[in-house]
């Protein structure tokens, strides 16, 4: 389970002959090539428990045994660490075999945040 909104590609359709058309899905960044399922909790609106939704989502599918990454993107007022308890935290990086140099989330509850 990982919670982002992130896109790199535009979505595209296809027509058939039917002159019907049809979505198709764009291409995962190479990060992600081993993720099966994106969930995204969003609202147009402020203080309606998204943060709470995501985490409570993370930390069952954990307990059921499945591998989540939670991502929190809010940039006014991140509180996953604080719900994750981890916001005394320290960024950790590491590198890459091809020597990129790559953050290391977070782990409780079984969860990899990032935020």
């Amino acid at each position: 389970l990982t919670t982002t909104t992130t896109t790199t590609t535009t979505p595209k359709s296809v027509e058939t002959s039917s002159s019907k058309k049809f979505f198709v899905k764009p291409p995962l960044p190479r990060a992600l090539d081993g993720c099966k399922k994106i969930v995204a909790v969003a609202s147009g609106k402020g203080g309606v428990g998204k943060s709470t939704t995501a985490t409570n989502l993370a930390v069952a599918a954990a307990k059921l045994g499945k591998k989540v990454a939670l991502l929190d993107a809010d940039v006014f007022g991140p509180s996953i660490p604080l719900l994750m308890n981890v916001k005394d935290a320290t960024m950790k990086t590491t590198t890459t075999k091809d020597g990129a140099k790559v953050m290391v989330p977070v782990e409780n509850f079984n969860v990899k945040i990032q935020s």
